[in-house]
C-alpha cells in the first residue's frame, strides 16, 4: 500500500468571486505541494462561493418551485 500526503485546506470561497476563488485555491495548493501533498481538499463551495455569504440572496434565482 502506498502512502501520501493530504492537505485539507478550510477557506471561505466568496460568492461570485471565482476568479478570486481560484486564485486562492492555486496559492493553497502550491503552498500545500511545497510541504509534499499529493492531494489538496478543498470545501465543497470553494470555487463559485458559499451560500451563506451575505450576497447570496441577491444572488438567488427564482426556481418557479414553491414548497408552500
Amino acid at each position: 500500500m502506498k502512502t501520501i500526503r493530504v492537505a485539507a485546506v478550510q477557506m471561505n470561497g466568496l460568492l461570485g468571486q471565482t476568479e478570486r476563488n481560484l486564485e486562492e485555491i492555486e496559492s493553497w495548493s502550491g503552498r500545500a505541494a511545497a510541504q509534499g501533498a499529493e492531494l489538496v481538499l478543498f470545501p465543497e463551495l470553494a470555487i463559485h462561493g458559499h451560500w451563506m455569504a451575505p450576497e447570496c440572496w441577491s444572488a438567488a434565482e427564482a426556481t418557479g418551485w414553491s414548497k408552500y
